[in-house]
């Protein structure tokens, strides 16, 4: 692990490549600890666009971890800076931890889907493509609103049903 550790931070884009390699192929959960927190933002690999692609492909079997899911959905919806630009290879990144999400389907990775489907743009998308790839089990994710976000719902409806009727009297 340390020898992989080192070539992460390494000043060669592709010694740090072959460090995210390294982890994933080590049986230790540690490796996948240690890749997590090396992704950190602002971090040097955090900003290398080949070692991100190789660590969500890495990182794709292991997205039922709680630390990866929130990595995974940092990903996804990444804004373009001038370190993550719309590169192919950012396009890349984006689209892989979309489909890493949706293959897993599990509750917590479709709700980052379902986020990214919410918004416009790229991250929308690729959630699109990854959820008809990979089709959820249960359309409830999709269908059903918590407990608590039903109340504000219903109310939602309401102010619309009361907008449209103070529509309909102003005619």
């Amino acid at each position: 692990l340390d020898a992989a550790r080192e070539l992460l931070t390494s000043d060669d884009p592709k010694a740090r490549v072959r460090g995210v390699e390294r982890l994933g192929e080590s049986s230790d959960p540690q490796a996948i600890d240690t890749l997590v927190g090396a992704l950190d933002p602002g971090t040097l690999l955090s900003r290398d666009p080949d070692a991100r692609l190789m660590a969500v492909r890495v990182l794709a079997d292991h997205a039922d971890r709680a630390d990866v899911r929130a990595y995974l959905g940092r990903e996804l919806m990444a804004t373009s800076t001038p370190a993550r630009t719309s590169s192919s290879t950012s396009a890349m990144v984006r689209a892989s931890v979309a489909l890493a999400l949706a293959r897993q389907g599990d509750e917590k990775g479709l709700d980052l889907l379902i986020v990214g489907l919410e918004q416009r743009g790229p991250a929308s998308d690729v959630a699109r493509r990854a959820l008809l790839a990979y089709p959820p089990r249960t359309l409830d994710p999709f269908l059903f609103v918590p407990a608590g976000e039903a109340d504000d719902a219903d109310d939602d409806w309401a102010d619309d049903d009361d907008r449209r009727d103070a529509a309909d009297e102003d005619k």
